[in-house]
């Protein structure tokens, strides 16, 4: 009886090591490319059952929301990162970048609608947010010198006697006690 065995790739890491770490979960581009289109049409075809006063069940289409993390579990992978990493691949980089785009539309079009806050809290908090709100708070502080704090003690003030945490407040622009 012949046994058919699969032949794997050999993979070469950045360090120039064969079938170095983890193996990679999709060995094929279109292979991944098809899970993703399955993904987003088992979103399209979710449905849900509203019960009128009559007791009668209607079905209807009820899509579920696009997201980044509901792929990468579809997929089988552990972590969205790990499929943030395949982006970073050539072969990938097309596939990956057109699903988040596809994600990220979802998303925008939920702004055209009412109920538009989870949307507008998804698009600002996704990684590589355009959106993002950003409030930078710049602080600086000039720390005196030994020196200056010794001229300060010996020189300038010596008709008041001065501690070294009194030149630090006057050199930070407080006043005198």
């Amino acid at each position: 009886m012949n046994k058919i065995t699969r032949i794997r790739p050999k993979r070469i890491s950045k360090r120039g090591r064969i079938n170095e770490g983890r193996p990679p979960l999709f060995e094929d581009p279109e292979l991944m490319a098809n899970g993703i289109e399955a993904y987003f049409a088992r979103c399209d075809s979710c449905m849900a059952e509203k019960i009128d006063s009559d007791g009668r069940v209607t079905r209807y289409s009820n899509p579920a929301p696009y997201t980044f993390s509901g792929l990468a579990y579809f997929l089988g992978f552990t972590d969205s990162d790990r499929l943030l990493e395949y982006e970073k691949r050539p072969e990938y980089a097309g596939i990956v970048s057109r699903a988040r785009l596809k994600v990220e539309s979802w998303w925008e079009s939920r702004l055209a609608t009412n109920a538009n806050n989870g949307a507008i809290f998804w698009l600002k908090n996704r990684p590589k947010a355009p959106w993002r709100e950003k409030i930078e708070v710049e602080e600086s502080a000039e720390i005196p010198t030994l020196g200056q704090i010794l001229d300060r003690l010996n020189g300038k003030h010596a008709s008041q006697k001065l501690t070294a945490i009194d030149c630090v407040t006057e050199h930070q622009g407080g006043e005198y006690r």
